[in-house]
């Protein structure tokens, strides 16, 4: 038989309002009481109403964040950080994840909105077709979006990745390096014209254009042509096909970087003897390859953090203007970067003594 206050209320031996306002946390209940009922209520399995205490309180305590993928390999170092701060304030976390489609993203974000969250967290999965829902969502309570792929304007609180910092940190750790002919290697046909790739690639041509010099745009042979076009680029084995230098590459995210290298090698190139090589997003995979490679890692535990953090003060009734907040990413430095070798030095030629026979002395001028 399933629990309840009355039945946990006879095997106590008080009342069912005592047993109600123990287990709620209100009310006059002697501490040592609290603590028994709520240890009897969780021997006998006993499972709160949730839609009766949103109904009686119109609050869940409940917050719902929506991934777009449930295999982001980033969300591993941000979950921690938003359900630790959320449980500090009397909150707990629901997930659902959209799978990157449009349609499922509604499905879930009703299916939460009924079930009694009281703010949401964001992943988008086509912010650029959905922002009059997300107007409606947020109506009806907070809304905070967390790296959203496109644009969502000023409508929207967003916490997310300064993507055009990262670009400019590649590109100046390859200058620093000794790097002058520098490329930006671009994904082939989803994502391409996302608003991160868009950033990291501004981000990487401002840098190298300060240097006085040219960023060639490259993807692989499988890019769509209509990549190559948006981007005026070229696939990296036409590029070197047809003669191009290169010795730097910034890829767009590190699955990308493990592309070009797979190219170079291709072409007889060595990383990074011949071409240095930088990722963005410093997957775990980063530190295993051959050779490491170096990258941007996302400051995924302040993002986090901020997002969760932003979503509390809209719930307290925060009515300050919608916030963006970016933070810039961590370069990584790993072999994949290294300075060119630089020519060895000619042997140093020793003087030859002939015995008993004095050295010739150069006149120094002047003399």
């Amino acid at each position: 038989m399933k629990a309840s206050l009355t039945s946990i209320a006879k095997v106590a031996g008080v009342s069912a309002t005592t047993v109600h306002d123990a287990l709620y946390d209100c009310g006059r209940v002697h501490p040592e009481t609290r603590a028994k009922i709520k240890a009897m209520a969780q021997q006998l399995g006993y499972r709160p109403n949730r839609m009766a205490q949103t109904l009686r309180r119109q609050r869940s305590g409940l917050l719902g964040v929506v991934l777009s993928n449930l295999f982001m390999p980033l969300s591993g170092r941000m979950l921690p950080v938003i359900e630790e701060i959320a449980r500090t304030h009397g909150y707990h976390i629901f997930y659902a994840c959209s799978h990157d489609s449009e349609q499922q993203e509604r499905e879930v974000m009703d299916l939460l909105l009924g079930n009694g969250m009281e703010g949401l967290l964001l992943f988008p999965a086509e912010p650029c077709n959905a922002l009059p829902y997300y107007r409606s969502i947020r109506q009806e309570l907070p809304l905070v979006m967390i790296d959203p792929s496109h644009d969502c304007g000023s409508d929207f609180d967003v916490i997310g990745t300064d993507n055009a910092a990262g670009g400019v940190a590649a590109a100046t750790a390859l200058l620093q390096a000794g790097r002058r002919h520098l490329a930006f290697y671009l994904p082939c046909e989803k994502h391409a014209k996302d608003w991160w790739v868009q950033g990291r690639l501004d981000g990487c041509a401002g840098a190298v254009g300060d240097a006085g010099l040219r960023l060639s745009v490259l993807a692989s042979p499988a890019a769509a042509p209509e990549v190559l076009s948006h981007y005026h680029g070229r696939s990296l084995p036409e590029y070197l096909s047809s003669g191009g230098r290169l010795d730097g590459i910034v890829a767009a995210n590190d699955t990308l970087a493990y592309q070009a290298i797979s190219e170079l090698h291709q072409y007889g190139l060595e990383v990074p003897a011949d071409v240095a090589v930088v990722g963005f997003d410093d997957a775990s995979s980063s530190v295993t390859f051959s050779p490491p490679l170096a990258s941007l890692r996302q400051p995924m535990e302040r993002i986090g953090k901020a997002a969760i953090e932003l979503l509390l003060r809209r719930l307290a009734r925060d009515t300050s203007p919608v916030e963006h907040q970016q933070y810039p990413p961590e370069l990584i430095v790993r072999a994949s970067i290294a300075a060119p070798a630089a020519p060895a030095p000619p042997p140093r030629r020793r003087h030859q003594e002939i015995p008993d026979e004095p050295s010739e002395t150069i006149p120094t001028k002047g003399e």
